[in-house]
């Protein structure tokens, strides 16, 4: 439940789940309240979300 509204995900038998399914943003507004200054690690190297709408990490910086 969000906001009073019930999100429902099907899933086929033995089809893989990922956990990011569940407790990571599930639309465009709560993403742009939860990605700035959010860390994500990768095998390629960390990325780092910055408040002012950069980002930094593998490959560049300071991108918008």
């Amino acid at each position: 439940m969000k906001d009073g509204v019930r999100r429902e995900v099907r899933r086929y038998e033995n089809e893989h789940v990922l956990p990011e399914s569940f407790y990571g943003p599930q639309d465009a507004p709560e993403l742009a309240k939860w990605l700035p200054d959010s860390r994500w690690r990768a095998e390629q190297g960390e990325l780092q979300f910055h408040a002012d709408h950069t980002a930094t990490g593998y490959g560049f910086a300071g991108l918008p």
